[in-house]
């Protein structure tokens, strides 16, 4: 009867031993399936950010040459009319130069003819007639000097014209290099927030493993 005793002593003592080790290894293969799913699961993210900002980074590149090939473009469609502004402006600058030199001498002739139709006339004639044709040879001299200045005049305000359009264009050029630099270091230090990411994600990933 002793003996009975003391061996089912001995085998509910090894059977207790056989639950509790049962038990430990349930639990054991728990945490190692629970530290494998966060590892896939961080493993996943990393992909998924790493995915979004190359996506990102893409579109953003391809806006930039967008943004690039649309401004050349602008430049040099700008560039091209305001030479073609020019040489249109520089035609009319000519044609108006011909015609005024072709009227201040029509207008040279005629007043010589006027000044010699009135000598003739006034050959012999009264003092009165001598007043009245230098009154008119002053007064055609003002015209030709008014024309003359309402042209220099002109000429000044298209030249400020010019110059005003220059500048306006070098500002905008100024800018457009600006905006481009900005997204530029823009671009340069979200790749850098995301190198700090994915390294800070790595070092996790490597301590969850270790504790494995």
């Amino acid at each position: 009867m002793e003996a009975q005793t003391i061996s089912r002593k001995a085998f509910l003592k090894k059977s207790g031993l056989a639950v509790l080790a049962g038990l430990f290894a349930v639990k054991k293969s728990t945490e190692i399936v629970s530290a494998a799913s966060i590892t896939d699961n961080t493993t996943q993210g990393l992909s998924e950010e790493i995915s979004n900002r190359e996506s990102a980074d893409t579109t953003l590149q391809t806006n930039i040459d967008n943004e690039i090939n649309a401004r050349t473009l602008a430049v040099s469609s700008e560039a091209t009319a305001r030479s073609n502004a020019d040489s249109t402006l520089q035609d009319n600058i000519t044609a108006e130069a011909t015609a005024r030199e072709e009227a201040d001498t029509a207008l040279q002739n005629a007043l010589n003819a006027e000044i010699t139709a009135r000598t003739n006339t006034v050959n012999g004639a009264t003092e009165a007639w001598s007043t009245a044709l230098a009154n008119e040879i002053s007064n055609r001299t003002a015209a030709v000097d008014g024309e003359a200045a309402s042209r220099a005049n002109a000429d000044n305000t298209l030249q400020t014209n010019i110059d005003a359009e220059a500048e306006a264009r070098s500002g905008a050029d100024t800018t457009l290099q600006t905006n481009i630099m900005n997204e530029a270091t823009a671009r340069s230090n979200a790749d850098s927030a995301l190198d700090t990411r994915l390294q800070a994600a790595e070092t996790k990933l490597a301590a969850i493993i270790f504790e494995l």
